[in-house]
């Protein structure tokens, strides 16, 4: 349930978390076509005024990591060049950099003790901060997933049940991007240490025909049945 996290008040309305349909086909594809656990980030923008309990997730992409069924690790050097010579350099992306998501392959969506303690680190410094939020997600190959919205304006906490997910059109359609760019940049990016090559799941054409601007309609064609959006932490 929403926590709070210093303010002994509750917003009145309830967060609402909405995917363009290419970064949700993206993320898919990072989940279904890897054996192993996975890791991204994102950009995300708040509605302002009225709207400012709308969180837009724009885009997502994959950092240099080492990765295992369990476990996702990144070296610091490394991981600190890739985000100084891209996200670092670039104040406008840098000020949408609020969303961090990951896999459990074949495990529950609940986040783990590892996960707690990233969670924290990551948002640390961003209590102080009046506009400042965070997202966390994860997903596994049931489609299933779960939410952590940390609010730093109205200082509370929101878990899967109390956020609406959704997923818009672009405006792009569905293989606006090719399947071999996502699987390149898997390849580029994640070394599987349990001796595991990625697994080639999805054709490319697999997406022309998708309506990503439903997310059941969608998780139907990818998981081979509906997937209702309250999916809660620990459902398998």
């Amino acid at each position: 349930m929403a926590q709070r996290i210093y303010k002994d008040f509750k917003p009145e309305r309830e967060p609402i978390f909405r995917v363009d349909s290419i970064a949700y086909s993206k993320m898919l594809l990072y989940v279904m076509n890897n054996k192993d656990e996975v890791a991204w980030h994102g950009l995300v923008s708040r509605g302002a005024g009225d709207m400012d309990h709308v969180f837009t997730l724009e885009e997502v992409f994959l950092f240099p990591q080492k990765v295992t069924g369990a476990s996702v690790t990144v070296d610091d050097y490394e991981y600190s060049a890739w985000f100084m010579n891209g996200i670092g350099n670039d104040p406008e992306r840098l000020k949408r950099f609020r969303f961090h998501g990951h896999s459990h392959p074949n495990f529950s969506v609940f986040p783990s003790g590892t996960d707690r303690e990233y969670r924290e680190d990551m948002t640390e410094n961003r209590k102080e901060n009046s506009d400042d939020f965070f997202i966390f997600l994860i997903m596994n190959k049931y489609g299933n997933y779960s939410l952590e919205l940390y609010d730093f304006k109205d200082m509370m906490k929101y878990e899967t049940e109390e956020i609406e997910f959704v997923v818009m059109a672009s405006g792009k359609p569905a293989n606006s991007f090719v399947l071999t760019d996502v699987l390149d940049d898997i390849t580029s990016n994640v070394v599987n240490e349990g001796n595991c090559k990625t697994c080639l799941r999805h054709p490319a054409s697999y997406f022309e025909d998708a309506d990503t601007s439903d997310i059941d309609s969608f998780n139907e064609l990818v998981f081979g049945r509906p997937v209702a959006s309250g999916t809660k932490q620990g459902e398998e």
